[in-house]
């Protein structure tokens, strides 16, 4: 039989007009006619749609997405004391993230993440005097002095993201992207790593006029050193973190890579327990942060870095 085809498209009459020539021989069978049938019908269609333009995919007026991200950078934990250096220390985090894109420019986002902020603290040297009970119950001035004091410090929250987010296009299926709003976070734990050199305690008993020193079984020491003594903060509540976000956002709808920096500010500590001494005693010494100290003024934080995002729709 012959097998004429009218009134196709150009790049089909093309593939068409080169294929008039073949002839299938009537067989006595009809299933081959079938397969040869069907198999010219494919053919022609995979051919003129190689002969389409390639359009740019248009994102729906609204759109769910799903992502997991990471973020890691830098954070400072500010305060101020009456003397010594906070310093900056490493932060990170990961987490998952649902979008709701109203339009293919503006959506909101809520989420679940884990972060981690750092910071040390150094001071040359640190003396203090506080009153104190001993094992009698009796009342002392405990007196102490340690030199190259040094401390570092880390935090870990647990907090629901919720921002608003505004993408622009740039080219074909890459935008850049800006978004805001806070972190709820919730404290999960912290731990503080004491060094110190040549500490020197003891205890004034102002009743007696008598002071007491080189008695480590009493809690004061001469020419101590220590390192590695470990401690935490106490009395953290919930948090209002502040964030901002930007970037570029790479790929197609359905799969997309968000390369971004981000910005947190807490602006508060939600009540930091501020009760103990970095010499701390009660009938035994512990040794404890500068935070959670008197000698330290309100924590702040700010944190910045870089973000990584993978989506799916």
């Amino acid at each position: 039989m012959n097998i004429e085809i009218k009134n196709q498209e150009p790049g089909f009459r093309t593939f068409v007009q080169q294929s008039k020539s073949l002839t299938v021989q009537k067989s006595k069978s009809p299933k081959v006619q079938k397969a040869l049938l069907l198999l010219l019908m494919l053919t022609g269609t995979a051919a003129y749609a190689q002969l389409l333009p390639d359009r740019e995919f248009k994102e729906p007026a609204s759109s769910n997405e799903y992502s997991v991200y990471g973020v890691g950078g830098l954070s400072k934990l500010i305060y101020t004391t009456a003397s010594g250096t906070a310093n900056m220390g490493v932060s990170y985090g990961a987490g998952l993230e649902y979008t709701l894109n109203f339009s293919s420019t503006i959506g909101v986002s809520a989420g679940l993440e884990y972060s981690r902020f750092a910071g040390s603290f150094r001071q040359r040297s640190l003396s203090e005097t506080y009153d104190a009970i001993d094992d009698a119950g009796s009342h002392f001035d405990y007196i102490y002095s340690m030199e190259e004091y040094e401390e570092t410090q880390s935090f870990s929250v647990m907090s629901m993201p919720m921002l608003l987010r505004v993408k622009l296009p740039v080219g074909r299926n890459n935008h850049i992207f800006a978004g805001g709003g806070v972190k709820f976070a919730l404290p999960v734990g912290s731990k503080v790593s004491i060094a110190a050199k040549n500490i020197n305690s003891s205890g004034y008993y102002a009743q007696e006029d008598v002071t007491y020193s080189n008695l480590p079984q009493h809690g004061f020491y001469s020419g101590l050193n220590v390192r590695d003594g470990k401690s935490g903060i106490k009395g953290f509540t919930t948090m209002t973190i502040l964030t901002f976000e930007a970037g570029f956002r790479i790929g197609s709808r359905r799969n997309a890579l968000y390369i971004g920096a981000y910005f947190d500010y807490l602006p508060t500590d939600g009540g930091r327990l501020r009760n103990k001494h970095p010499m701390n005693y009660q009938g035994a010494i512990t040794y404890e942060s500068i935070l959670s100290s008197a000698m330290s003024s309100e924590l702040k934080m700010m944190n910045a870095g870089v973000k990584l995002k993978f989506s799916l729709f």
